[in-house]
């Protein structure tokens, strides 16, 4: 893992992993707080939305789908912890 703050690192859950998976790396990681898993999952956002901008202005088709997937992930259940 990083050396520096831990959302970095724990971005890639958002970014890359979903249900079990994003659940197996916290678990990995240890004991998270809530702050720096929201932390986490807005690094992951805004890191998975510039990259799309950026293969969308240079023309990297692939790169902008594996970016709007990233986005996808990041902000899957995102909105129900507010609602519960």
């Amino acid at each position: 893992m990083c050396a520096g703050p831990a959302a970095t690192d724990l971005g890639l859950a958002f970014s890359d992993f979903e249900g079990e998976a994003r659940e197996a790396f916290f678990d990995a990681n240890g004991e998270v707080d809530s702050d720096v898993e929201t932390m986490a999952r807005a690094r992951a956002i805004m890191t998975a939305a510039r990259v799309f901008v950026w293969a969308a202005d240079v023309g990297e088709l692939w790169l902008s789908e594996h970016s709007t997937a990233a986005l996808g992930h990041g902000t899957r259940g995102a909105l129900e912890s507010y609602f519960e």
